[in-house]
């Protein structure tokens, strides 16, 4: 019965019932947050999580079909987020401490730091010369870990705008990225 009740709510909200889409959440958010806990251990990255779930369904709500269990189907769209964000902060994880160890390689000696110290001088200034907006997403994306739903959502664009607005920003900071690289591996060699 609540299934049936959870499937109708679902049909209205595909046809753009906010009022559907309330009651939804209402129906459904606190298993899925539950899951979310155990999954994190931490609330607030759960509430996170089972918030953008709920967007990302608005957001997608005329492609999506329940043809039964929307339980299980919210479980399988948290899982896929859950695991979403765990890969992106391994990631992140990763490229920090390939970042952390290249700038500890770089500055095992004097010439280094300065070499260092100039290029990181170099970097910020090519950021700052960014438009604030691709500014503000490059730096919620490339400093901060968000993913560019996440940008998207907090800026209220779309998620393409915020890809398009990267994709300008690495190609402004290419050549200098590149010259770090080069100086990296200058420094190695003559060492």
């Amino acid at each position: 019965m609540r299934d049936q009740y959870i499937l109708e709510l679902f049909e209205a909200i595909r046809n753009g019932d906010r009022d559907a889409f309330e009651k939804f959440y209402n129906e459904t958010w606190f298993p899925l947050f539950q899951i979310a806990i155990s999954k994190t251990r931490d609330e607030a990255e759960a509430q996170d999580i089972v918030q953008d779930l709920y967007i990302r369904l608005w957001e997608r709500r005329e492609a999506i079909v329940i043809a039964s269990n929307p339980s299980a189907y919210l479980r399988v769209m948290l899982r896929n987020e859950v695991v979403r964000r765990l890969r992106n902060a391994l990631e992140l994880q990763q490229k920090k401490h390939l970042y952390a160890f290249s700038l500890q390689d770089l500055a095992e000696n004097i010439e280094d730091i300065v070499l260092t110290k100039e290029l990181e001088t170099q970097l910020d200034k090519e950021i700052n010369k960014l438009s604030p907006k691709q500014k503000e997403i490059f730096l919620m994306y490339y400093v901060e870990g968000q993913s560019s739903a996440q940008i998207a959502s907090k800026l209220a664009i779309a998620e393409q705008t915020v890809k398009n607005q990267l994709v300008v920003s690495k190609r402004r900071l290419k050549i200098l990225i590149e010259g770090l690289a080069y100086a990296q591996i200058i420094a190695y060699i003559f060492r």
